[in-house]
């Protein structure tokens, strides 16, 4: 994947993505205000020899996208070497097709990295991190035990009232939030961990990968 400078610079800065949030922005500031960095994690980036760069392809409904894109937004800022722009995905489907497999392209976030001067992509991030599956697989089944006075918060979401599909978003945001520095520390590290491996890749080699991982589906 050729990203350009050009192209790179077309994207939003942190700040103007989230000025323009329509959708979950509130959640999205809590959950960057209570995100953790770890001291080794921001030194390591912070003591880089060159800024790098990270293209974030992403939309602004999705639950991952509110635990995981502050934690960069975080480490960008108390670093200061990590310059960010941000692609709405259903906006550039192009960079969607470039970053992730053909059975994944819908995933968001995704996160590539790219030296800051020749623009060699180095490491793609994609989702959240994959220590923390089983966490989010679990999340849902210990909302619905939270609520389990609703009578139906065991149906399927299209199937519930109203009340209990608002109650149970809004118990997802809540608890998004109660573990973003838990949750932060472990995405912080995995993006440290990604960097670091494709920062020693040679100019040839294929960009690191890290985060969540799905099968490719069997013809």
């Amino acid at each position: 994947m050729e990203m350009t400078e050009e192209r790179f610079l077309k994207g939003m800065t942190p700040t103007e993505h989230v000025g323009r949030m329509k959708v979950n922005r509130g959640r999205f500031v809590e959950v960057m205000s209570a995100v953790e960095i770890p001291q080794e994690d921001r030194e390591y980036f912070a003591d880089l020899t060159s800024p790098l760069r990270v293209a974030v392809v992403t939309e602004d409904w999705c639950g991952d996208h509110v635990s995981t894109v502050p934690v960069l937004y975080r480490l960008a800022v108390e670093s200061g070497k990590l310059d960010v722009r941000v692609f709405m995905r259903d906006e550039s489907w192009d960079l969607a097709d470039a970053f992730l497999p053909p059975h994944r392209r819908d995933t968001v976030p995704v996160f590539a990295f790219f030296t800051g001067g020749d623009m060699r992509w180095i490491a793609v991030f994609i989702e959240t991190s994959r220590g923390l599956v089983p966490v989010l697989d679990g999340m849902d089944d210990a909302i619905r035990d939270s609520l389990a006075h609703l009578p139906d918060i065991r149906a399927d979401v299209n199937d519930m009232s109203q009340e209990t599909r608002t109650a149970l978003r809004r118990e997802r945001g809540l608890y998004r939030v109660n573990h973003a520095a838990e949750w932060g520390r472990v995405i912080s590290g995995d993006f440290r961990d990604v960097v670091a491996d494709g920062l020693s890749r040679g100019p040839n080699s294929p960009p690191a990968e890290a985060g969540t991982e799905w099968p490719v589906p069997v013809a």
